[in-house]
C-alpha cells in the first residue's frame, strides 16, 4: 500500500539525518575547572613584576553546597609609579605529555562567576607563539582577551572569535595585528582571570569562580540541521499526498489498454472498469462489485488507501478531469 511505502522510504531518510544531527552536536567540552582528580590543571596569582608595593592577592578555595568554588581575593596597589596595576588568576597545566590547553577544537568559553566590586572583568588566554615565545623574554605570550562586562552573577559563554589581541602588548613589542599569522590556538599555555582596572587602588575585590569550561558551540547548525529534517519530512509529505490523489483519467481506450494490460490485481481491476465506465451515469459500487467480484467494502478501502478519496468524490472528480481535457 502507498502508506506503507511511504514509511518504508521516509522513515530511514529520517533516521539517518537524525543520526547525523546527534553526531553533528556532539559538543565537545574541556573542564578547567573544577579540576577534576585526573588533570594536571594548576592556578596560581600574579602580578606587576616589580618587587616591592605590588598589588595584592590570594586565593582560596571551599565548598559550597557541596561544590568547589575558587575564591580570588585582589587590592590593586597605590603605588603611583605603576600606570596601570593589576593582579590575576591563572590556570595552566603540568602534563609531560602536553603541556597546552587545546583551544582549536572548540569555539566557546564558558565561566560562571561572580564579583563584588569589579564590573569590567578581562579573560584571557595567552599562547606559546611559535618562532616568538621565549620562556626568559617578558611578555613573549601571545595574549587574546575579550573585556567581560559583568552584570550578576551567574555564566557566560564567549565565542573565542570575540577575543583580540591588546593594543598595549602590540606596542611593547613593536607589532602590527597583520604580523602576526597561523596562530595556533592549539598551544594555549595560561587561561587568565584578571582584576577589574575600573576598582579604586586599595580597595578589596573578590571574584569567585565557580565553573570554566572550553566548549563547541554548535547551535546555529543544529537549527539548519533541524531545519533541513523538517523540509525533507515536508517534502516527502508532499509526494506522499500528491501520488495518493492521483486520479487515471482515461483519454483514449488504447490508452487504458495500454496501461492496465490485465486485472491481476484488485487495484487495477477497480481502476480499469471504471476507466471504462466512468461515462455512465448510473456507474455504482454495486456495478465495481457484480463486475469484479470484489466486495463493496474492499472497493472502498482502496479508494481511501490508494487516492485518499471516496468512491463518489473520486468518480467526480474523473469526470470534470475529462471535462476540462475535452473542453481544451
Amino acid at each position: 500500500m502507498v502508506v506503507n511505502k511511504f514509511i518504508k522510504i521516509v522513515v530511514p531518510i529520517l533516521v539517518l539525518l537524525s543520526l547525523g544531527l546527534f553526531f553533528l552536536i556532539n559538543n565537545k567540552k574541556n573542564v578547567v575547572f573544577p579540576i577534576a582528580d585526573n588533570q594536571a590543571v594548576f592556578f596560581e596569582t600574579y602580578h606587576e613584576a616589580v618587587d616591592s608595593l605590588f598589588s595584592e592577592s590570594s586565593i582560596i578555595i571551599r565548598k559550597k553546597n557541596k561544590k568547589e568554588e575558587l575564591v580570588f581575593r585582589y587590592s590593586l596597589s597605590k603605588n603611583t609609579s605603576i600606570q596601570e596595576p593589576f593582579s590575576a588568576l591563572f590556570f595552566y597545566k603540568k602534563d609531560t605529555s602536553n603541556t597546552f590547553f587545546d583551544l582549536s577544537v572548540h569555539n566557546m568559553i564558558s565561566l560562571n562567576l561572580s564579583a563584588f566590586r569589579g564590573k569590567r572583568i578581562p579573560i584571557t588566554f595567552t599562547l606559546n607563539y611559535e618562532g616568538f615565545t621565549d620562556e626568559n623574554k617578558v611578555l613573549s605570550n601571545l595574549p587574546m582577551t575579550y573585556l567581560l562586562d559583568y552584570q550578576s552573577a551567574g555564566s557566560y559563554d564567549i565565542k573565542l572569535d570575540k577575543f583580540e589581541i591588546p593594543s598595549w602588548w602590540l606596542r611593547q613589542h613593536k607589532l602590527q595585528k597583520e604580523d602576526l599569522k597561523n596562530i595556533d590556538l592549539s598551544r594555549v599555555n595560561y587561561i587568565v582571570v584578571g582584576s577589574c582596572q575600573l576598582i579604586d587602588r586599595g580597595l578589596d575585590d573578590e571574584i569567585i569562580v565557580k565553573h570554566i569550561e572550553l566548549k563547541t558551540d554548535n547551535s546555529l547548525l543544529f537549527i539548519l540541521y533541524g531545519v533541513l529534517l523538517l523540509l525533507v519530512f515536508v517534502f516527502c509529505t508532499i509526494v506522499y499526498l500528491s501520488r495518493k490523489r492521483k486520479v487515471v483519467v482515461p483519454y483514449s481506450q488504447l490508452e487504458i489498454n495500454e496501461r492496465y494490460t490485465d486485472a491481476s490485481s484488485k487495484v487495477e481491476a477497480v481502476v480499469i472498469y471504471m476507466a471504462k465506465n466512468y461515462n455512465n451515469p448510473e456507474l455504482s459500487l454495486n456495478d465495481i462489485q457484480n463486475e469484479t467480484g470484489i466486495s463493496s467494502r474492499e472497493i472502498g478501502l482502496i479508494f481511501k488507501n490508494e487516492f485518499g478519496s471516496s468512491f463518489k468524490k473520486y468518480l467526480n472528480l474523473m469526470r470534470l478531469t475529462e471535462v476540462k481535457r475535452l473542453l481544451k
